[in-house]
């Protein structure tokens, strides 16, 4: 037996729906840790656990911000940017198609 849960997430300032559908031994965990913590809301246990389980991966899980260090751009005098096909052609080779 699967359940089927209807998810609320924030993506880009906006709220998305979608529908998760967990495995019988995946819901039974869960119904279990909430009993175990009836302070805790359903959202804030699934939250926490995939929270968890993305640091285990090495996976940003939102919780650090990621900052790009923009570097000073270097003029190729080699490369034409007038023409994009000639110059993919150049850097890729004959094969880029």
């Amino acid at each position: 037996m699967m359940f089927a849960f209807d998810l609320s997430y924030s993506y880009n300032n906006s709220i998305m729906r979608t529908t998760l559908t967990l495995d019988e031994a995946v819901a039974d965990g869960l119904k279990k840790i909430q009993q175990e913590n009836p302070d805790k809301t359903f959202k804030e246990i699934v939250n926490d656990l995939i929270k968890r389980g993305l640091q285990v991966s090495g996976i940003n899980s939102g919780g650090e911000e990621f900052i790009i260090e923009p570097s000073e751009a270097v003029h190729r005098t080699e490369f034409n940017f007038d023409n994009i096909g000639k110059l993919i052609e150049t850097v890729e080779g004959d094969f880029h198609k």
